[in-house]
């Protein structure tokens, strides 16, 4: 009779090592979880803009600016430069909303051809500034190669 009392602590000693790791384990489990969490959300609500520069016509180009993330953002500056330049050759202001998934389109084959000249071979790049959540962020530099001949794109 003096060994039930022992029995039974020690049967609820191994049960509270099995129930402590079980909710060590499922702790870390949780954990991950969040962290996945945390990525995906920080992934989708991050602002992130895709610049593309389209040819349309011989004379005509445009620039595409796609809003990948859901948040949205205000466009306030498209600046380019050629890469032989270090400082930007050509700025304008915006004051326009893109909406998350969305795409914003501007023509812009005579300002192209009034910052590289009548003739010009080579590259140059994009980079927009816009605000998203209050604040202020600028794109990466997007490269483009861009070929005007006598005028012509």
């Amino acid at each position: 009779m003096a060994y039930i009392p022992v029995i039974a602590t020690v049967v609820t000693t191994i049960l509270s090592v099995v129930l402590a790791r079980a909710t060590l384990r499922y702790a870390k489990a949780t954990d991950k979880s969040l962290a996945l969490a945390r990525e995906e959300f920080e992934r989708e609500w991050s602002p992130e803009l895709h610049i593309k520069l389209e040819r349309v016509s011989a004379s005509e180009a445009k620039i595409v600016v796609t809003n990948l993330a859901k948040i949205s953002v205000l466009l306030q500056l498209v600046q380019w430069r050629k890469l032989s330049h270090g400082v930007p050759s050509l700025r304008w202001f915006l004051n326009e909303p893109l909406v998350g998934g969305m795409t914003w389109k501007e023509t812009v084959g005579k300002r192209l051809i009034g910052s590289t000249g009548g003739d010009f071979q080579g590259a140059i790049a994009v980079s927009v500034t816009f605000y998203a959540s209050g604040r202020l962020f600028r794109t990466d530099w997007f490269r483009f190669h861009v070929e005007v001949n006598r005028g012509n794109i």
